[in-house]
């Protein structure tokens, strides 16, 4: 389910999670599109911190061109998160306990050892 709010200077639209058997709930994306970026806010379930990602017009066409993949098959997910967040999925599912900056999977199997 998503709304969509037209405000003076962006186009807000709220995407809510209404839960799905095999993900656990989250909280509400919130993507502010303006003239010259797209903000996307979520609050981090685990710190209950704000993160907040805002990405230009140049990266937005980009990631528009990489989700012009088959329309099955492919799961795409953006979490920002801080240095404690990201170690400990990294050491859950990498058995890695520290810091880096980005983890990808391949789409077969996306559950931690």
């Amino acid at each position: 389910m998503f709304t969509i709010e037209h405000e003076f200077d962006a186009t807000v639209i709220t995407l809510v999670d209404e839960g799905d058997v095999d993900m656990p709930l989250q909280e509400d994306l919130i993507i502010e599109a303006f003239e010259d970026c797209v903000v996307l806010r979520q609050v981090d379930a685990q710190t209950d911190e704000p993160v907040v990602i805002t990405l230009s017009l140049a990266q937005v066409r980009d990631l528009g061109a990489a989700l012009d993949l088959p329309e099955t098959g492919f799961q795409l997910v953006v979490m920002g998160c801080d240095d404690t967040r990201i170690a400990a999925l990294n050491a859950g599912f990498r058995g890695k306990p520290q810091a880096t900056n980005v983890l990808s999977w391949p789409a077969a199997d996306l559950a931690p050892d």
